[in-house]
């Protein structure tokens, strides 16, 4: 009698930390989400500011309230016509979507002058969004 309450004691000890490690394993990775235009040279000053100006402080914002992982802009050195890229990483797909729609608002709240004005984009020529599922790394773990 002994021996099978000890096994049920095990089972039930051993069970939630089973289930707990299988929960840890199951965790959606982070999301990077990366937006790339093909946009004339000349124009790609301009589209910076807008961004520094505009969404940077929104997203600084963002990650401060841990809303968003980290977001930027960077641009093309050598490769091919997708000259501007401008990325945000999130803790997931729900993250993601929900931190792209609180920047379009804040931005927007805070400027209402910019409402039916061509955006910092309107000179480039095409556009693609990428959504990526993050992978192991070399980055501070702890």
């Amino acid at each position: 009698m002994t021996r099978p309450l000890a096994l049920t004691l095990a089972l039930l000890l051993y069970a939630p930390a089973a289930l707990s490690a299988q929960a840890q394993q199951e965790a959606p990775p982070p999301v990077l989400s990366i937006s790339s235009y093909v946009c004339p040279q000349s124009a790609l000053g301009e589209i910076r500011e807008n961004y520094e100006k505009y969404t940077m402080p929104v997203e600084r914002a963002l990650v401060q309230e841990g809303k968003l992982v980290g977001s930027g802009i960077f641009f093309h050195a050598w490769s091919d016509e997708w000259n501007f890229n401008y990325y945000r990483v999130a803790s997931g797909l729900d993250a993601l979507f929900a931190a792209v729609a609180e920047v379009g608002r804040r931005v927007n709240e805070a400027n209402p002058e910019l409402a039916n004005q061509p955006g910092p984009f309107a000179a480039c020529t095409a556009h693609k969004d990428n959504i990526y599922f993050m992978g192991p790394t070399t980055g501070n773990d702890g």
